[in-house]
């Protein structure tokens, strides 16, 4: 499959653009066989079996007003099954347009939207920048067990085995020739500082799990390691990427329901 340049500076272009690689970034995790996924044209359900409601979701959803209020009571028993805890991405595409409204009638709670940024990735320098010190370098798979996860485990707060987990997960992924997964790390005097994801997927390259230390945080590292794959993955591998996105607290929905019990 090809897809299109998206380029443009148009909210509706931005919004398309990290819509498409949030669905087909989760999509490509959850081949995993540690992940169990759904894939209809009514939504996307999967369950990763990691105890964070962002690994066990339901996103893009196609529902009518016939629909939707069993599918909300089927999700939630698919996830109280398996004890997992869970939440339902809702992007501005959703249908129908009152699913907040159920979803709240369904005993669930809005958490705080998490803001993702997009730019033309035409407009991104040759070279990353940031501090002379700064050693960018991609993570192979099996590696990602190590001082990858050991940085998003500090930098988020996540307990290490839970970000161990999530390093096994990625490794056992089988995306596409349509997407790739590839983990960076950033080192500033040696010493593992930063890491984003880059996900190249439904025709942008997507940056995820972005976090840096705390003690190395407003030097500019992150800010480097964030764009240096994004140019690479463009004119290199000769990937159709309009668009290179990220969000400021490593997740990639605009907004999200938890269960009142998860919060």
């Amino acid at each position: 499959m090809t897809y299109e340049f998206l380029s443009g500076t148009s909210p509706e272009g931005m919004r398309r653009a990290i819509e498409q690689n949030l669905w087909e970034s989760w999509l490509a995790l959850c081949t995993s066989p540690r992940a169990k996924v759904t894939d209809s044209e009514a939504m996307i359900r999967f369950a990763t079996g990691l105890p964070l409601p962002p690994f066990n979701a339901v996103m893009r959803t196609r529902l009518d007003e016939g629909t939707v209020d069993r599918a909300i009571e089927q999700s939630a028993e698919y996830f109280t099954a398996k004890k997992l805890p869970w939440t339902w991405f809702v992007e501005e595409t959703v249908t129908p347009g009152d699913l907040p409204e159920r979803l709240t009638a369904a005993g669930l709670v809005e958490e705080a939207p998490e803001p993702c940024m997009a730019i033309d990735v035409t407009l991104l320098p040759d070279t990353p920048g940031g501090p002379e010190s700064l050693a960018i370098e991609q993570v192979p798979g099996p590696a990602l067990a190590g001082e990858y996860t050991e940085v998003l485990s500090a930098g988020f707060g996540l307990p290490l085995e839970i970000a161990r987990a999530l390093a096994d997960i990625i490794p056992g992924a089988a995306p596409s020739e349509d997407v790739t997964l590839s983990g960076y790390l950033g080192r500033v005097h040696g010493i593992a500082v930063t890491t984003p994801m880059l996900v190249a997927a439904g025709g942008v390259a997507g940056i995820h799990n972005v976090t840096t230390l705390a003690e190395y945080r407003g030097r500019g590292s992150g800010a480097a390691v964030n764009a240096a794959p994004i140019p690479r993955q463009r004119w290199d591998t000769g990937s159709i990427n309009g668009w290179g996105f990220a969000s400021t607290a490593g997740s990639d929905s605009s907004y999200g329901w938890v269960p009142t019990s998860e919060n």
